[in-house]
């Protein structure tokens, strides 16, 4: 499935937040085959990140990206805004393309089986929307 790189943080996120819910097996197999996808995919965006950050960040005395910490975070420190501002340019650019992300699919009668039996979960209405992206469309008959 094609996915703008943005789109693959959030969804992560968001099936990420389903981890302890009690699913039906299909559809707990599929959310964490997912996740592993989507978290590959999410490192090497990442990883993109810091070496854009890397690039434009001050540097210390041995040529190293100057670092910070902001809220318990570790943050590169810019010297110029300029310098910044075309670090969050050229990170937004790779949050545009789009990737081919291998998405595992189930029925709609996979969620509905969360309904079914009391032993499951019951996802919330932002929960399945949060799941649709991996949900076949019924076939029209």
């Amino acid at each position: 499935m094609k996915m703008r790189s943005n789109e693959i943080e959030s969804r992560l996120l968001a099936l990420l937040k389903l981890g302890d819910k009690m699913l039906p097996f299909k559809l707990s197999y599929a959310i964490g085959r997912n996740t592993e996808n989507l978290e590959k995919e999410y490192n090497r965006i990442n990883a993109e990140r810091v070496k854009i950050c890397e690039g434009f960040a001050a540097k210390d005395e041995e040529g190293k990206p100057k670092t910070k910490i902001n809220d318990g975070k570790s943050v590169f420190v810019f010297e110029k805004s300029e310098d910044e501002q075309k670090a969050v340019d050229a990170y937004n650019e790779i949050l545009e393309i789009e990737t081919d992300v291998n998405i595992f699919t189930v029925s709609i009668e996979d969620v509905e089986r969360c309904e079914s039996l009391e032993k499951y979960s019951v996802l919330t209405v932002k929960e399945q929307r949060d799941i649709m992206f991996m949900i076949n469309a019924p076939k029209e008959k």
